[in-house]
């Protein structure tokens, strides 16, 4: 009964942080890698059902777990905005070069230009 107190006060002070189930880093990459597809597919409505899942699949992921970290992250306002922030400067630093100019096996110009222009440009 002793350790009650102690433990109540590390636990108030932070230092049994609950971590996120899946690592700021990686949250990041997988929100830019689901918006970007997400985007495609309302460009050019080409994107199956199905990309998303792969892109989940990439990282590990599944839609439930998925689900799970985005919510976890809401309810951790810091881990949130250290990887909201990471999203955004991905975003802004593929929004410097025009897609048209990118190399041709880049992810983001297969995601942005229409499928018949990759396929003049080759692989």
């Amino acid at each position: 009964m002793r350790l009650l107190p102690i433990i109540c006060l590390l636990a108030g002070c932070g230092l049994f942080e609950p971590r996120p189930p899946v690592p700021e880093d990686v949250m990041t990459r997988v929100l830019v890698d689901v918006l970007l597809v997400d985007a495609r597919g309302r460009r050019f409505a080409d994107i199956s059902p199905e990309a998303r899942d792969s892109v989940l699949a990439a990282y590990g992921l599944d839609e439930r777990r998925f689900e799970r970290a985005l919510l976890w992250y809401v309810e951790h306002s810091d881990p949130f905005n250290t990887v909201y922030s990471g999203v955004v400067d991905s975003l802004m630093k593929l929004d410097v070069v025009a897609p048209e100019e990118m190399p041709t096996d880049s992810l983001t110009r297969r995601l942005f230009l229409p499928p018949d222009s990759l396929e003049e440009a080759g692989p």
